[in-house]
Order: structure tokens, then C-alpha cells, then sequence
């Protein structure tokens, strides 16, 4: 192209040498450039529009999960956080910090109420609280029947056991009435002060002694002071075993037994005897 392009001047200044092609020639030159512009013009924007168009189709495809076919569970190299990224050490605001939130303790998975009735009530909602035992103390008074009342009574005389079983008898039905009446008949020593049979037994203070009497008789073992002596209930009262007795048969109160071991005399408690001959000689507390 270059050879004929000089061809052509060289026949040009031949002709007429006055003629100047420089200025034609560059026209020429420009058109040539502009067109060349025009046409990587149009090959840029034709490649600009297939990279736009195949990024947009790529975007589509990494967009949808399932676009490959490949396995699902390709592992995936661990995401790298800056430092702007990583967790701050404190709780967010509303984290529970004390571990796993755990349902209500009312609540059932459904959301249903299964809160427990209350343990000191029943269905119907009556109480069933049970109340603590009461402490051990002075039995109740002809408060409860003694039904077949056994006679602790070994190795005494015939006499002796038959009028203590008749004392018994009365004293466990809380008959008052009778225990005065035997009381009145046999001359018994009811106390260290005045009191006649009627008044030692009435009243609570009657019930009082008939629950003693019925106590002694079935819980301890009789003894005497002296062999012409009334056998008595209860004999010496001297061991541990003997002063817990007490107690434990509910004739008396654990501060009582207290008392009467600190003061030096002994047991000075209710007592009751019957002597040989078969007759109730006393019912006594005291010295």
C-alpha cells in the first residue's frame, strides 16, 4: 500500500507540480481513523454488553442453590472475619447469659397449664395438711377407752391381784363413780391433804387420777417398801430405763421427770397400792 500511495504522489507532482495533495492526503488519513474509532467503538459496546450479559446469567446461577449439579455438601472453606467482625465478648442485649432459656415449669410443650396442686390440698380442695405429733405428755383424761386392760401383776397374792384387777377395771372405763365407791368401802388413802372420795374423784382431777391409776397398773412392774408393806405401782424408780418410762407411757411430761430427778428426793409421782389382804390401801402423789 505504501508503494502505491507514493506512485501516486510522485504522478500527481509530475502533472502539476503546483498542486499540494498533503492537505487531501490527511483528509483522507482522518476519514480512515474515524472509522477505525467507529468500528472499536461498537466491538467495545459489544463486549461490554456480553460481559453485562454473562455476569448477569452468572449471578442468576450462583444465586440459585441448585443450579449445579454437583453434591450439596462440597465443603466450603471456613469464612476469615476481620476484626470489626468477630463476636464481641459480652452478652448481646436480650442473650440470656444463664445458659439455654428452659420452658415454664407450668407450662407443658403445648403451652398447656400443668402446674401441680397444691400438695397440702386435695381435689376438692379441702386441707390435708397433717399436723406435727403432739410432744409426749400426761395421757388425756378418760380422753379414750382402755379395752382389755392387762393387769401387770406377777408373783402377788391372789388378794392382791383381784382387788387390783376390780381397781383397774373401773379406772380404765373412767368410771368415777365406782372408784369412789371402793375408795369410800376400802378406807383408801386418796391424799396427803383432806379429801374424800367424791371430791378426789370428780371432775377432771377424778379423771386425772383414773388415767393414772390405769396407766400404773399396765406399764410397771409392782414392788414393795417392806414385806408387810402394800405392793405398790410403780416399784423404785431408779434406772435411765425406768425414768423414760415415765415419759414413754405419757404419764408424765419429759420437763416433770426433770423436775423430780433434780430436786433429790426421787420419784415422788403418782402411786398406787394394794396390800395383801386385798384391800386398796392408797392412791398418793408427792413425798
Amino acid at each position: 500500500m505504501n508503494e502505491n500511495f507514493r506512485e501516486a504522489l510522485e504522478r500527481a507532482a509530475g502533472d502539476n507540480p503546483h498542486v499540494d495533495l498533503t492537505e487531501q492526503v490527511w483528509a483522507q488519513g482522518r476519514v480512515v481513523r474515524r472509522r477505525r474509532q467507529t468500528v472499536q467503538a461498537a466491538g467495545g459496546l459489544t463486549a461490554a454488553a456480553a460481559l453485562v450479559g454473562a455476569m448477569w446469567l452468572g449471578g442468576g446461577l450462583l444465586s440459585d442453590p441448585d443450579a449445579f449439579d454437583g453434591p450439596a455438601d462440597q465443603p466450603t472453606s471456613p469464612a476469615v472475619t476481620s476484626v470489626e467482625d468477630e463476636a464481641p465478648d459480652g452478652p448481646t442485649e436480650g442473650e440470656n447469659v444463664d445458659g439455654p432459656a428452659t420452658e415454664d415449669p407450668g407450662t407443658d410443650a403445648t403451652g398447656e397449664d400443668v402446674t401441680t396442686e397444691d400438695p397440702g390440698t386435695d381435689a376438692t380442695g379441702e386441707d390435708l395438711t397433717t399436723e406435727d405429733p403432739a410432744p409426749a405428755g400426761p395421757i388425756d383424761p378418760c380422753g379414750t377407752a382402755y379395752p382389755d386392760p392387762v393387769l401387770v401383776a406377777e408373783g402377788l397374792p391372789e388378794a392382791t391381784t383381784d382387788r387390783a384387777l376390780e381397781v383397774l377395771e373401773l379406772a380404765a372405763a373412767c368410771d368415777l363413780d365406782g372408784l369412789a365407791a371402793l375408795a369410800q368401802q376400802d378406807d383408801t388413802h386418796l391424799s396427803f391433804g383432806v379429801a374424800s372420795p367424791q371430791e378426789a374423784f370428780s371432775g377432771d382431777k377424778g379423771a386425772e387420777r383414773a388415767a393414772a391409776v390405769t396407766t400404773l397398773l399396765t406399764r410397771f412392774e409392782p414392788g414393795q417398801d417392806a414385806p408387810d408393806a402394800p405392793y405398790r405401782w410403780p416399784a423404785e424408780v431408779e434406772t435411765e430405763q425406768d425414768w423414760a418410762r415415765l415419759v414413754d407411757s405419757g404419764l408424765y411430761a419429759q420437763q416433770d421427770v426433770d423436775l423430780m430427778r433434780g430436786s433429790g428426793i426421787g420419784y415422788s409421782g403418782w402411786r398406787v397400792g394394794v396390800d395383801a389382804s386385798g384391800r386398796w390401801a392408797f392412791l398418793v402423789a408427792g413425798e
